[in-house]
């Protein structure tokens, strides 16, 4: 069979149609059809059009024109089946439908002569009205055999009406849970890091705010803010300073955020009214309030004094500090002393045995350019992971920028502290309870500095300057007649002090320094000596230095030079 098909490819409302031919009526007219008056109220459930039925045409047509023959047309009106039209009806010739599919549908029964047909099914509301929604379907020109059943099916595809819809989702929002570490105990004038973890329940981003109470002007300065990847915490770490000796009272508050006009807003200022609970915007988020104690009568913490840069000849090789063992302590000698020295002064070791370090580079003399870079990754090298490193500033390190810090190592490779405010601030570090390095070979002189003038530099290597030295240069670059300077002569032999904290689990005591050593002695008053001179490298030539020359001190917590 010849057939032609209008078939949509969407979800539509569906018409059976079926001609039925007869026999000859006498005049070979065709007999009118029979109209329905009104439709049932079985409207278009699936897709909400207006369609309550359809009306069905059938005009004779000339089979090879396709011109009405003249005819009149047959018209009749079907309401919408209780039922359904399944896909998978498998007594359609022909079923565009899929078989999990399901469709409205009308259908009318024809008795007309064999000839062909024009056949329309179009869809009208209850009042008979054609629908504004879904279209006509029309076969052209379809034919209709003698003797058998015809049946077409036509699909009259709905148009996607746009439509007004209201889909209302409820969500819980969970507040944050937060949790703070913090060392309460700090000396007036010091400081802390408060750092406070904090989780969403709901994944949301989180934002803290640190304040102070009780009236006190706070300021935090955030020093870090890092996430867990594997559990989505988040951890903020503050300094919190003190400025008298008193007990100040803090708020760390954490809030969960949304997006609200392209920013992130905390959720609980974007909040709808909250009823049928007794509700306060302030309980969707997360707060501890907590006080710390400043004390007045802080111990002075202790001290390490090493009168010999840690790195010999450095130099970069392929982006990385390189030393020469030849010339000063092996890379393992002095990752071993850096610790050693932060372990001796840390006034915080059983509480806090990663402290935060400050490295200080003076920057009067460029003699070693990398030997503060080489420290610091010394430090990271013995497992400290808190080290800051800054160039002294200009006009002296100023006593906020040693706040939170348990430790500072002041590399002086030059010459001596030449900075009055420098100075200061590394004595008041000390008093409040903060351990103190310092290390450079020139770094104990006193030139230019008279005892007992009040920067000299007995104060921090409990060692004296030894001006008077007659054997050779008081400040060591020459040596029994002999060049120890630059790594250009002949190189000192440096001992480690086995019972000195400074040597605890170092294998190999000894060292070569082919720099210049200061003529320093120890002054006697409650340091501990950790490091001499015993001779230089050449043959026969030990005896001008049958004194030893002090290198390396450490002087206790509590103890400090009695008044001039």
């Amino acid at each position: 069979m010849n057939r032609k098909r209008i078939i949509s490819t969407c979800l539509s409302v569906g018409m059976a149609l079926s001609l039925g031919a007869c026999g000859d009526t006498g005049d070979g007219d065709v007999g009118p059809g029979v109209e329905t008056a009104g439709m049932a109220l079985n409207i278009d459930l699936i897709g909400g059009s207006d369609v309550a039925g359809f009306r069905f045409t059938a005009t004779p047509v000339d089979c090879d024109t396709g011109l009405p023959t003249g005819d009149p047309a047959m018209s009749a009106e079907e309401s919408l089946e209780q039922v359904n039209l399944p896909g998978d009806n498998s007594t359609f010739e022909k079923k565009p439908y899929d078989p999990d599919s399901s469709h409205h549908f009308s259908d009318h029964f024809f008795t007309v002569a064999p000839g062909c047909y024009d056949i329309e099914a179009t869809p009208i509301t209850g009042d008979g009205d054609d629908s504004l929604d879904c279209a006509t379907a029309t076969l052209y020109n379809e034919t209709v055999y003698d003797d058998t059943f015809n049946e077409f099916l036509l699909i009259s595809q709905c148009r996607g009406v746009a439509r007004t819809a209201l889909d209302v989702i409820g969500t819980l929002n969970h507040p944050p849970e937060i949790s703070l570490e913090i060392d309460k105990f700090m000396c007036a004038g010091a400081g802390v890091v408060a750092c406070a973890t904090a989780s969403d329940p709901d994944g949301d981003p989180l934002e803290f705010t640190w304040e102070g109470r009780e009236g006190e002007c706070f300021e935090p300065e955030v020093i870090s803010n890092t996430t867990d990847p594997e559990t989505g915490e988040v951890t903020e770490c503050v300094v919190i300073p003190s400025r008298r000796a008193k007990s100040l009272g803090y708020k760390v508050t954490v809030r969960d955020l949304a997006w609200e006009n392209w920013c992130l807003t905390p959720i609980e200022d974007i909040l709808p009214e909250q009823t049928g609970v007794d509700f306060d915007a302030s309980e969707s988020q997360a707060s501890i309030k907590f006080k710390t104690h400043a004390l007045a009568d802080c111990t002075p913490a202790g001290m390490a004094f090493i009168g010999v840069t840690l790195g010999a000849d450095l130099c970069v090789v392929d982006g990385k500090l390189k030393t020469d063992d030849s010339m000063g302590m092996k890379k393992s000698q002095a990752t071993k002393l850096a610790k050693n020295a932060v372990d001796y002064v840390n006034p915080n070791l059983l509480g806090d045995p990663d402290p935060r370090i400050l490295v200080v580079r003076d920057t009067v003399n460029n003699e070693d350019p990398y030997e503060d870079e080489y420290i610091k990754a010394r430090l990271e090298a013995a497992g400290f992971t808190q080290v800051d490193l800054i160039d002294e500033p200009v006009g002296g390190l100023k006593r906020y920028q040693t706040i939170s810090y348990s430790v500072i190592w002041f590399v002086n490779p030059g010459y001596p502290i030449n900075n009055k405010k420098t100075y200061r601030t590394l004595t008041k570090f000390r008093e409040l309870g903060g351990g103190v390095i310092i290390s450079g070979d020139d770094a104990n002189q006193n030139q230019d500095l008279q005892p007992p003038n009040w920067y000299n530099m007995e104060t921090f290597s409990f060692m004296g300057f030894d001006d008077t030295a007659t054997n050779d240069n008081p400040n060591g670059t020459y040596t029994c007649g002999y060049l120890t300077d630059q790594n250009q002569g002949k190189r000192y032999i440096v001992k480690f002090d086995a019972a000195s904290p400074l040597a605890s689990g170092m294998g190999d005591l000894t060292f070569p320094y082919g720099n210049d050593i200061d003529r320093n002695y120890a002054l006697g008053l409650g340091e501990t000596v950790g490091a001499t001179t015993v001779g230089l490298y050449y043959p026969g030539k030990k005896e001008c230095l049958v004194d030893p020359v002090t290198v390396m001190t450490t002087v206790p917590a509590g103890t400090v030079l009695p008044s001039p």
